[in-house]
This record gives C-alpha cells, structure tokens and sequence, in this order.
C-alpha cells in the first residue's frame, strides 16, 4: 500500500520546485480568464440594463446601432473565451508533462519495483472494442499506461475516454459514453467462459454480439446486465458469494470516493478486464492548486491503492 505521507516526505523538495513551476503557468493564465470575465459580466451587464431600463433609452447607444454591439459583444466574450481556454490548456499540459517526468513515476513505482508508468502509453483501440464492456463510440483517447506485475500476476491500467458522435442535419455533437480506467489482469486460472456485466446502457454491444443474457434474482446485481457464451457455466461461477464480493468491491471505491458507478466486468479465458468509472482525472494536477502538499498525494493514492490490489478484493474463490 501507498503511504502518502512518506511519499510526500521522500518528494517534498522535488515537489517544491515543481509548485514554483505550476504557480509561473498559473500567472500566465490568469490574464487571460481575467479578461474573459471581464468582458463577459461587465459588457453583459451593460447590455442587460441598456436592454431593460427604459431611461436609457436611445443613450449611449442609438437603437441604430445597438444590434451591430450585441454582436460585436458575442464576438468578443467568444474570442476571449477561446483565447482563455486555449491558453489554460497550452499550460496545464506543459505543467502535467513536468509533472509525470518528475513525480508520477517515484508514485508509481511505490505499488511494486515492476511498475511502470507512461503518460503517452496506451491500451490498443481494438482490445477496449473486443471487451464489450461499452456502448458503441467512435472517438477514443487513451494515456497514463500503469504497468506492473502482483503477486505474480501482470496487470495494467490506463485513463481512457469514449464518445460518440451524433450528427443531425448539419449539426454535430458529442455523446459521454465512458471515462475513467480500463484494467486488465491475466490471471493463472481459467474461467469455463466468458461472462459480462455490465450497466444496461452499455450491454448493446454484448446483444450485438450475440451473447446470451443471464437473469439472476440476486439483489447484488440489480444494476447489471449479464451476458456469457455459455447460460449454465456462467450461473457455476456466478455463485452468491462471489455477487456479492462484487457488490462489496463497489460500496468500498463508492465510500472512498474513487468511482461514481459501479465497475463492469468480463471475464475471459484466462484474465480480467474491468471498467472503472472514476469520479476525477487520473494524475491530473490542477494549475489552481497546489501540489506542494500531502491532500495532493493523498488524492493520487487512494485511487493506486484501490485499483492495483483489485483482485485481492475480487478473489473469485
């Protein structure tokens, strides 16, 4: 397990420095989000009264000319905002890459020597397609590779996000399907097949498939929708103790506040994958916030701390 406190004892000098760095990203953006919320309240302001106060009627502005400063107000609270977050983004990259250089792999290393961490690393398209763990999507970002090896037991993870995209008419926009971590353990056992649970608004992909649905009366599994290859091999392993391990394993990362949902799974053949739905970005400073402090790492750890052991939590014996 992960002590933040000794972590942030072994990195408090390095983690000095790096807030001195984070605090130089921060200044540079503040001008920018200043200005925007400038424009944006003080030139909203105006408008609303010259708008609504019927004193100011035809001052100031003349009705002439009162459209062309409603538009040219959009455009500037637009080109600001765009301005603010660009620049925003710009910096809170350029931090984060100091940052996973120079800290994020001490922490990782700290769950075993074997553990690996790559920011840009990633988990390939088509393994996350093949789990059926999700609904359909069509874009797909994935980074923070954790590589490792438990109790003789490989595992990874990685940050992953899904969306899909919807286009009506001339119109394009973007549906959240999943965002949070991917886990995959290949274990030393094997399961007599596969089996998938998962909420309902993700089980497309398993119908799609062909897969038969399982109907348990077990109240552990009421937000699940189960699939396997095979009815009455799955219901061998699905036993009421191993339900509500699961149900257990979600209460405890719901209490410790690392997930908002519950976890899907599939087991397959001889491994693990599991979707987890985190509630926050995984090793994701923040320019506003300092990281010069254990609250910082303690956020970082409770996350390794729960997901690395997973299956000393879900020993299906």
């Amino acid at each position: 397990m992960l002590d933040p406190f000794k972590i942030y004892k072994d990195l408090k000098d390095q983690l000095y420095e790096l807030d001195k760095e984070r605090i130089k990203c921060y200044n540079k953006v503040e001008p920018f989000k200043y200005a925007f919320w400038s424009v944006f309240i003080l030139g909203g302001s105006f408008l609303i009264a010259r708008l609504n106060v019927s004193r100011l009627d035809g001052k100031l502005i003349s009705e002439d000319n009162l459209a062309f400063v409603i538009m040219g107000y959009g455009a500037t609270v637009f080109i600001t905002l765009i301005a603010f977050l660009g620049i925003r983004h710009h910096y809170k990259e350029k931090f984060k890459k100091m940052f996973v250089a120079e800290i994020a792999p001490y922490i990782i290393r700290g769950l075993d020597p074997s553990f690996k961490y790559d920011y840009e690393g990633q988990i390939p398209r088509m393994e996350v397609i093949s789990s059926l763990l999700f609904g359909p999507f069509n874009t797909y970002e994935c980074q923070d590779l954790v590589m490792g090896v438990i109790n003789d037991v490989p595992i990874k993870f990685a940050e992953i996000k899904l969306q899909k995209v919807i286009v009506k008419k001339n119109s394009k926009r973007y549906h959240h399907v999943f965002t949070g971590l991917f886990y995959r353990a290949d274990l030393q056992v094997s399961f007599p097949t596969d089996i998938w649970m998962v909420p309902a608004r993700h089980s497309v992909s398993a119908k799609e498939e062909g897969k038969t649905r399982i109907k348990l009366t077990d109240e552990t599994v009421r937000h699940y929708t189960i699939f396997a290859d095979d009815k009455e091999k799955a219901k061998l392993v699905l036993q009421p103790f191993i339900l509500e391990k699961i149900n257990d394993l979600n209460k405890s990362l719901r209490a410790k506040k690392v997930i908002t949902k519950p976890l899907s799974y599939h087991f397959g053949q001889h491994w693990i994958q599991v979707a987890i739905p985190t509630r926050g970005k995984f090793m994701e400073p923040q320019l506003s916030k300092s990281i010069d402090q254990v609250s910082f790492i303690e956020q970082q750890t409770v996350v390794l701390n729960a997901i690395a052991p997973l299956l000393q939590d879900l020993t299906l014996k």
